[in-house]
């Protein structure tokens, strides 16, 4: 997740430096001694979507660990939306998922972002059926806890239309794939 919002600072800086990325919303001296977010940190951005239009963005950097998991649910009560990041490795662990039930819970628009896509070309070599595969089981893995949520919380069923408006889909335009460690994110729509 840290990683995600560097690569956005250098974006919106127009910084096109490969270097290892300076981890700017670590700004504690434990959090850069750890490499590990503790604290939520909050910053502003100008983006520009495909088109060309600007939109001011402000991100919130929310520790992913089970331990700082109050900072990312604090967050949550002051947010527009949320971005659930998933790595493509591990898919939805147990603190993702319940991080996901906090967001439903306060009824924040959801984007899925798929990290980490790099590691399955470079360090499990897999051919490119076998990561579609992959990518399709994270996808499926985050929708069924969305509709475990939604039932436990609100009595939903899977097929009811309020569950399928809160699906994930990149044909949607609420899931992108990234590799913040080499730099590059894309939605369905921005690779076509």
């Amino acid at each position: 997740k840290t990683m995600l919002v560097d690569a956005l600072l250098h974006a919106d800086n127009g910084d096109d430096d490969a270097a290892e990325p300076p981890r700017a919303t670590d700004t504690r001296a434990d959090e850069q001694a750890r490499e590990l977010s503790i604290k939520a940190t909050p910053v502003s951005i100008v983006a520009a979507d495909s088109r060309g239009k600007s939109y001011c963005v402000n991100l919130c950097d929310c520790p992913g660990h089970v331990a700082f998991s109050d900072e990312a649910t604090a967050a949550m009560r002051i947010a527009d939306g949320a971005v659930l990041v998933v790595d493509a490795l591990e898919g939805l662990v147990a603190e993702g998922e319940r991080l996901l039930r906090a967001a439903l819970r306060e009824h924040l628009p959801l984007v899925l972002v798929i990290s980490k896509l790099d590691r399955l070309v470079l360090e499990l070599k897999l051919p490119p059926e076998d990561c579609y595969r992959k990518l399709c089981h994270t996808l499926d893995d985050v929708n069924s806890a969305i509709c475990r949520a939604l039932r436990d919380e609100r009595g939903l069923a899977p097929d009811d239309a309020e569950t399928q408006r809160w699906l994930l889909a990149p044909a949607k335009g609420n899931g992108c794939f990234s590799a913040a460690f080499h730099g590059w994110c894309f939605s369905l729509e921005s690779f076509a």
